[in-house]
């Protein structure tokens, strides 16, 4: 799925960033660290994770290393998930790893306006699993992304 956004790369990144901002690794390994009990980090991850009910919680800039070639490259690639979205997928089928955080990308293209946010729609690769179960995770993700591009579509 790749859908436009009528803005410049930096307006863009810097929105989606805020809309998903959440995550904390500090929290996240104090959590593990303590062997915290599950209701104790499902609270954690419940405020982390905001409006959209997801985090960013990686993210490649590959871009800046590729425009030390001289002509400037747009584009950065980020994890997003939930925790507790990561737990409901591998109770049900641990291969659903690959799948899950999700991988969004955002970039603009040379001489144009115009900003992309790209990612597989999670229905598609989740639905191809056995379990029904996993399809409707995977719509229920299809539409909390459908909210993050809303969401930057309005800011920018």
């Amino acid at each position: 799925m790749i859908e436009a956004i009528a803005s410049c790369y930096e307006r863009v990144v810097e929105n989606f960033e805020r809309e998903l901002s959440g995550f904390s690794q500090t929290t996240t390994a104090t959590l593990i660290a303590d062997r915290a009990p599950w209701p104790e980090a499902e609270q954690a991850f419940t405020a982390m994770a905001g409006a959209h009910g997801l985090m960013i919680v990686a993210r490649s800039g590959s871009g800046a290393e590729a425009s030390l070639a001289g002509t400037p490259k747009h584009c950065k690639l980020y994890l997003v998930g939930n925790p507790l979205i990561a737990k409901r997928l591998f109770d049900i089928d641990t291969c659903t790893s690959l799948y899950f955080p999700l991988r969004v990308s955002i970039f603009a293209r040379a001489l144009t306006e115009c900003t992309y946010i790209a990612y597989d729609r999670p229905s598609s690769v989740l639905g191809r699993r056995d379990a029904t179960e996993l399809g409707d995770i995977g719509r229920e993700l299809d539409r909390r992304l459908a909210g993050v591009v809303a969401a930057l579509r309005t800011c920018s």
